[in-house]
């Protein structure tokens, strides 16, 4: 279009008007260069682009302020536009102040007046975000190359594009194996497990998609992959949108969950264990404070006892209990006779005298005894015995002390079972925690076995002691603590200072304490002397005023001042802030030379 106006216009002043109004209007930098180079005219828009005044670039040339080409390569370039007439290209310039511009060029030679014309326009900006892009994009790249999850990119179809080596390493494969060849619509183990509608979803709706399965690479028939892996996996798939919404690209990660699962499974059946044996221990605990009921009647004692029975089996949802004594029956709520029975005869004075029944309402897999757990034969075992021991003893009511040595005699053997069931629980979790010594496991199995621990140096006195209703804390908490400390493998490095007055307390408070003194002590061993060989450990309790005050405390590093038991958020501290307040007490915190917890509440 210059040319042509050049050209018609016949006008020199007309030619002058014009020259000058598109100079001037144009939003780009404007040259008039001669065919040597020099700068005839240049507008205000490429002086504020370069740096210069207008006139210093009227002086100079175009060699001078070519910063990407040389002298000859630039000299090159003019005979080449007079020869084709005009040329558009990207080139780089030197300001006056040494910085350089990316500039494009579009430049026009005029035969008639031998002259160029030339437009610039500053592409700084859009040539350093491409560069920004650039960098971005090998950023991305490495992240992808050196990550250690599994990540693969697929493109619209779900054809593989892109593996990184932890996806290759993960699933046994070659880039030659799966690239341009997997495909996920294909994949006849994401078929089988019900998964495809999720997959579709992703490339039709631009949904983010997690499953999990287990999965073997060696099944998928479509791909040949010589050395396939089968692992428990977790991937999660993130489509890229282009601008319009549509999936050009699905981002696949996948980590293995083979290990995790084997160790959640054996944590599951090692909680199913426990939980029988703590179902177990609440039935004959239960039974205890039945029969510790003064003055109880037979009839009393049955009803109760039925109530108890269904919630220490398996199923306790279906399950119902009958007791019959001499051809009187005892049962709880819905009771239902079914073909899916367990029962253990009452033996009093070496006769039968009654029946125990545990009858479940629906049909269970068969275990050991039916549906019934052979754990639940010794339970009904041992109750239809306690029962026909108890009869006996009440039926031997008009012989007090007997009556009462018996009492007590029971209780001791049933404190005693408590706590041999106890110690096999113990025994359990510090095997699983030797198995599971190098995951998380082993610190929760332990931590549940000092718990118990706790629990069973209570029923221990009990067993040994004739008053079954309160206990000396001195006599209960000093071996405690004791015992507590020595369990940790570096315990002789622990120097531990006790001082508890000799206070008598109620049994269920006793307990409650034993836990929050094996939670607290443990804590400390644990945490607060980290990075040292050695700590103090002190406790003591005191009364004054009907007020029980205990203190547990260290020398260590200290609990942050943001941790606090009422925003705990460890299983630990929230336990012994709940039982705090089962005590109706107050708990606080002193953060002086190490860490001081300090308990009050009413004896």
């Amino acid at each position: 279009m210059i040319k042509t106006t050049f050209q018609k216009t016949t006008n020199q002043k007309e030619t002058v008007n014009l020259y000058r109004n598109i100079i001037q209007t144009s939003k780009d930098g404007f040259w008039l260069v001669s065919k040597k180079g020099k700068l005839l005219d240049v507008n205000k828009v490429y002086a504020g682009m370069s740096g210069y005044g207008r006139d210093e670039l009227l002086k100079m040339s175009i060699f001078q302020l070519e910063s990407k080409e040389t002298y000859n390569e630039t000299a090159h370039h003019i005979k080449k536009v007079i020869q084709i007439g005009s040329d558009c290209f990207e080139s780089e310039h030197k300001r006056k102040d040494g910085n350089i511009i990316h500039v494009k060029v579009n430049t026009t030679y005029l035969p008639e007046r031998d002259i160029f014309v030339t437009f610039i326009k500053n592409i700084t900006n859009k040539k350093q975000a491409e560069d920004k892009k650039k960098e971005r994009t090998l950023f991305l790249d490495k992240i992808i190359e050196n990550s250690a999850i599994s990540l693969w990119i697929s493109d619209e179809k779900g054809t593989a594009i892109r593996t990184n080596p932890a996806c290759l390493k993960f699933f046994g494969a070659t880039e030659e194996e799966v690239i341009g060849r997997y495909n996920l619509f294909k994949d006849v183990e994401i078929e089988k497990k019900g998964y495809m509608p999720v997959i579709k979803d992703v490339f039709e709706k631009g949904k983010v998609a997690e499953i999990e399965m287990d999965y073997n690479f060696a099944a998928v028939d479509h791909v040949r992959v010589a050395r396939a892996t089968h692992k428990i996996i977790r991937s999660i798939f993130t489509p890229i949108l282009d601008n319009h919404g549509k999936v050009t690209n699905v981002i696949v990660q996948t980590v293995d969950l083979t290990e995790i699962t084997r160790t959640k499974d054996t944590l599951k059946k090692t909680a199913h264990e426990l939980n029988k044996r703590v179902k177990e221990l609440n039935c004959l605990y239960n039974m205890s404070k039945i029969v510790e009921t003064i003055d109880i009647a037979l009839e009393e004692m049955f009803q109760a006892t039925v109530d108890l029975i269904p919630s220490a089996w398996q199923y306790p949802e279906i399950a119902c209990a009958r007791i019959i004594f001499r051809q009187q029956e005892y049962k709880n709520d819905q009771f239902i006779e079914t073909e899916w029975r367990q029962a253990q005869e009452i033996i009093v004075s070496g006769e039968g005298s009654g029946v125990v029944e545990v009858y479940y309402k629906d049909k269970k897999p068969e275990i050991d005894e039916g549906p019934f757990y052979k754990e639940e034969r010794h339970l009904i075992n041992a109750i239809a015995e306690r029962l026909g021991r108890i009869i006996e003893r009440k039926q031997a009511e008009d012989e007090r002390g007997r009556l009462l040595a018996e009492k007590e005699m029971l209780l001791k053997e049933v404190h005693h079972r408590i706590k041999n069931n106890m110690s096999t629980v113990m025994g359990m979790l510090s095997l699983q925690a030797d198995i599971r010594q190098k995951s998380g496991a082993s610190n929760i199995l332990l931590a549940a076995r000092n718990r118990l621990m706790s629990m069973m140096q209570l029923y221990d006195k009990l067993y040994r002691s004739d008053n079954f209703t309160s206990m000396s804390l001195k006599k209960f908490l000093t071996p405690l603590v004791r015992e507590i400390v020595s369990i940790f493998p570096f315990s002789s490095s622990v120097k531990t200072n006790i001082h508890i007055e000799n206070i008598q307390l109620d049994i269920k408070k006793c307990s409650i304490l034993g836990i929050i003194f094996n939670e607290l002590i443990t804590n400390s061993i644990k945490y607060a002397f980290t990075g040292r060989d050695s700590g103090t450990i002190t406790v003591s309790a005191s009364e004054h005023q009907n007020i029980i005050t205990l203190k547990i405390e260290d020398d260590g590093i200290g609990l942050p001042e943001t941790v606090t038991f009422e925003n705990a958020k460890e299983f630990g501290m929230q336990l012994v802030n709940m039982l705090v307040k089962q005590l109706e007490g107050s708990i606080r915190i002193k953060r002086i030379h190490g860490t001081q917890v300090i308990i009050k509440f009413e004896k």
